[in-house]
């Protein structure tokens, strides 16, 4: 027990040190990386939807997104309710279409209430794993935008909360214009996934992500989407989960954007449903 303590300990220390080698090269990029010629235009965000979007942040621009979701997971036995905020994403444009991603869960509180039976209910919370990542944009044929993200997760939370591996991903990513209010984006990639099998062991297996999202512009500010999203299991144990949900974005300006959304599942393995809230913004270069 104690040796896999120390080598949890170790892993934690590694992988904030790879992230805060990260977070200071964003820091110098957004500090002296001043980038001239690309107009910012209207708000791009990753949220509230599972459909990361094919367009990168402007150049020398930083993007914040920030939200909250409460999940619920219930069957005959037991509730399992989870709150994870502040969820932040900072995207950085680095230029040509190239952005670097932090991504940060934050504070994740987890409450399991047993029905019946002996088993006492649980109350646990924490900080979740963080994920550093890279957005590319490949090409642009008559307005369908397809870009690459890769990133890979950092065994930086709490035990409770953390794979305690590097688990690194990639998506392609497409987007669609059907017409002047309808657009249609998707996603579709490979994802490795830690879980902890006992109190010594830990089981990485490989899934497919996918998302499929319509979305809907009801007025030049308001707009809504409806999605479908989850992913296939590729190792032997590993569950499909899949879910539908949808949500609005409102944009207050330019650079400043409100959301909100709701999801159910689809399947016994995923969520049973979950909603949440948020908002983005853009800092002025």
């Amino acid at each position: 027990m104690r040796t896999h303590q120390v080598v949890s300990d170790v892993r934690g220390a590694r992988a904030r040190l790879v992230l805060a080698v990260f977070v200071s090269g964003l820091a110098g990029l957004a500090l002296t990386g001043h980038v001239e010629g690309q107009e910012a235009g209207a708000l791009v965000t990753d949220r509230p939807d599972q459909t990361e979007s094919a367009e990168s942040v402007p150049a020398g621009f930083v993007q914040v997104e920030l939200g909250w979701t409460f999940a619920r997971e219930e069957n005959a036995i037991e509730t399992r309710d989870v709150h994870s905020v502040p969820q932040a994403l900072l995207r950085l444009g680095l230029g040509n279409g190239v952005e670097a991603r932090l991504g940060v869960p934050g504070y994740l509180s987890e409450k399991r209430s047993v029905v019946g039976g002996t088993e006492p209910s649980s109350d646990v919370s924490g900080a979740g794993d963080a994920e550093i990542g890279l957005k590319l944009e490949v090409r642009d044929w008559g307005g369908t935008q397809l870009a690459v993200l890769a990133g890979v997760s950092l065994p930086t939370g709490e035990d409770a909360f953390s794979s305690q591996r590097v688990d690194p991903s990639v998506r392609l990513l497409v987007a669609h214009p059907l017409s002047e209010r309808l657009s249609l984006g998707y996603n579709v990639g490979l994802a490795w996934a830690t879980e902890s099998t006992g109190d010594c062991c830990l089981d990485t297996q490989l899934e497919a992500p996918y998302t499929l999202a319509l979305g809907i512009g009801l007025t030049d500010r308001l707009s809504a989407f409806v999605e479908g999203f989850g992913a296939f299991g590729l190792s032997d144990d590993r569950e499909a989960v899949h879910g539908l949900d949808g949500g609005f974005t409102y944009l207050v300006s330019e650079a400043f954007q409100l959301d909100i959304n709701t999801g159910v599942a689809l399947n016994e393995a995923a969520e049973d449903w979950f909603v949440g809230g948020g908002f983005a913004f853009r800092l002025p270069r």
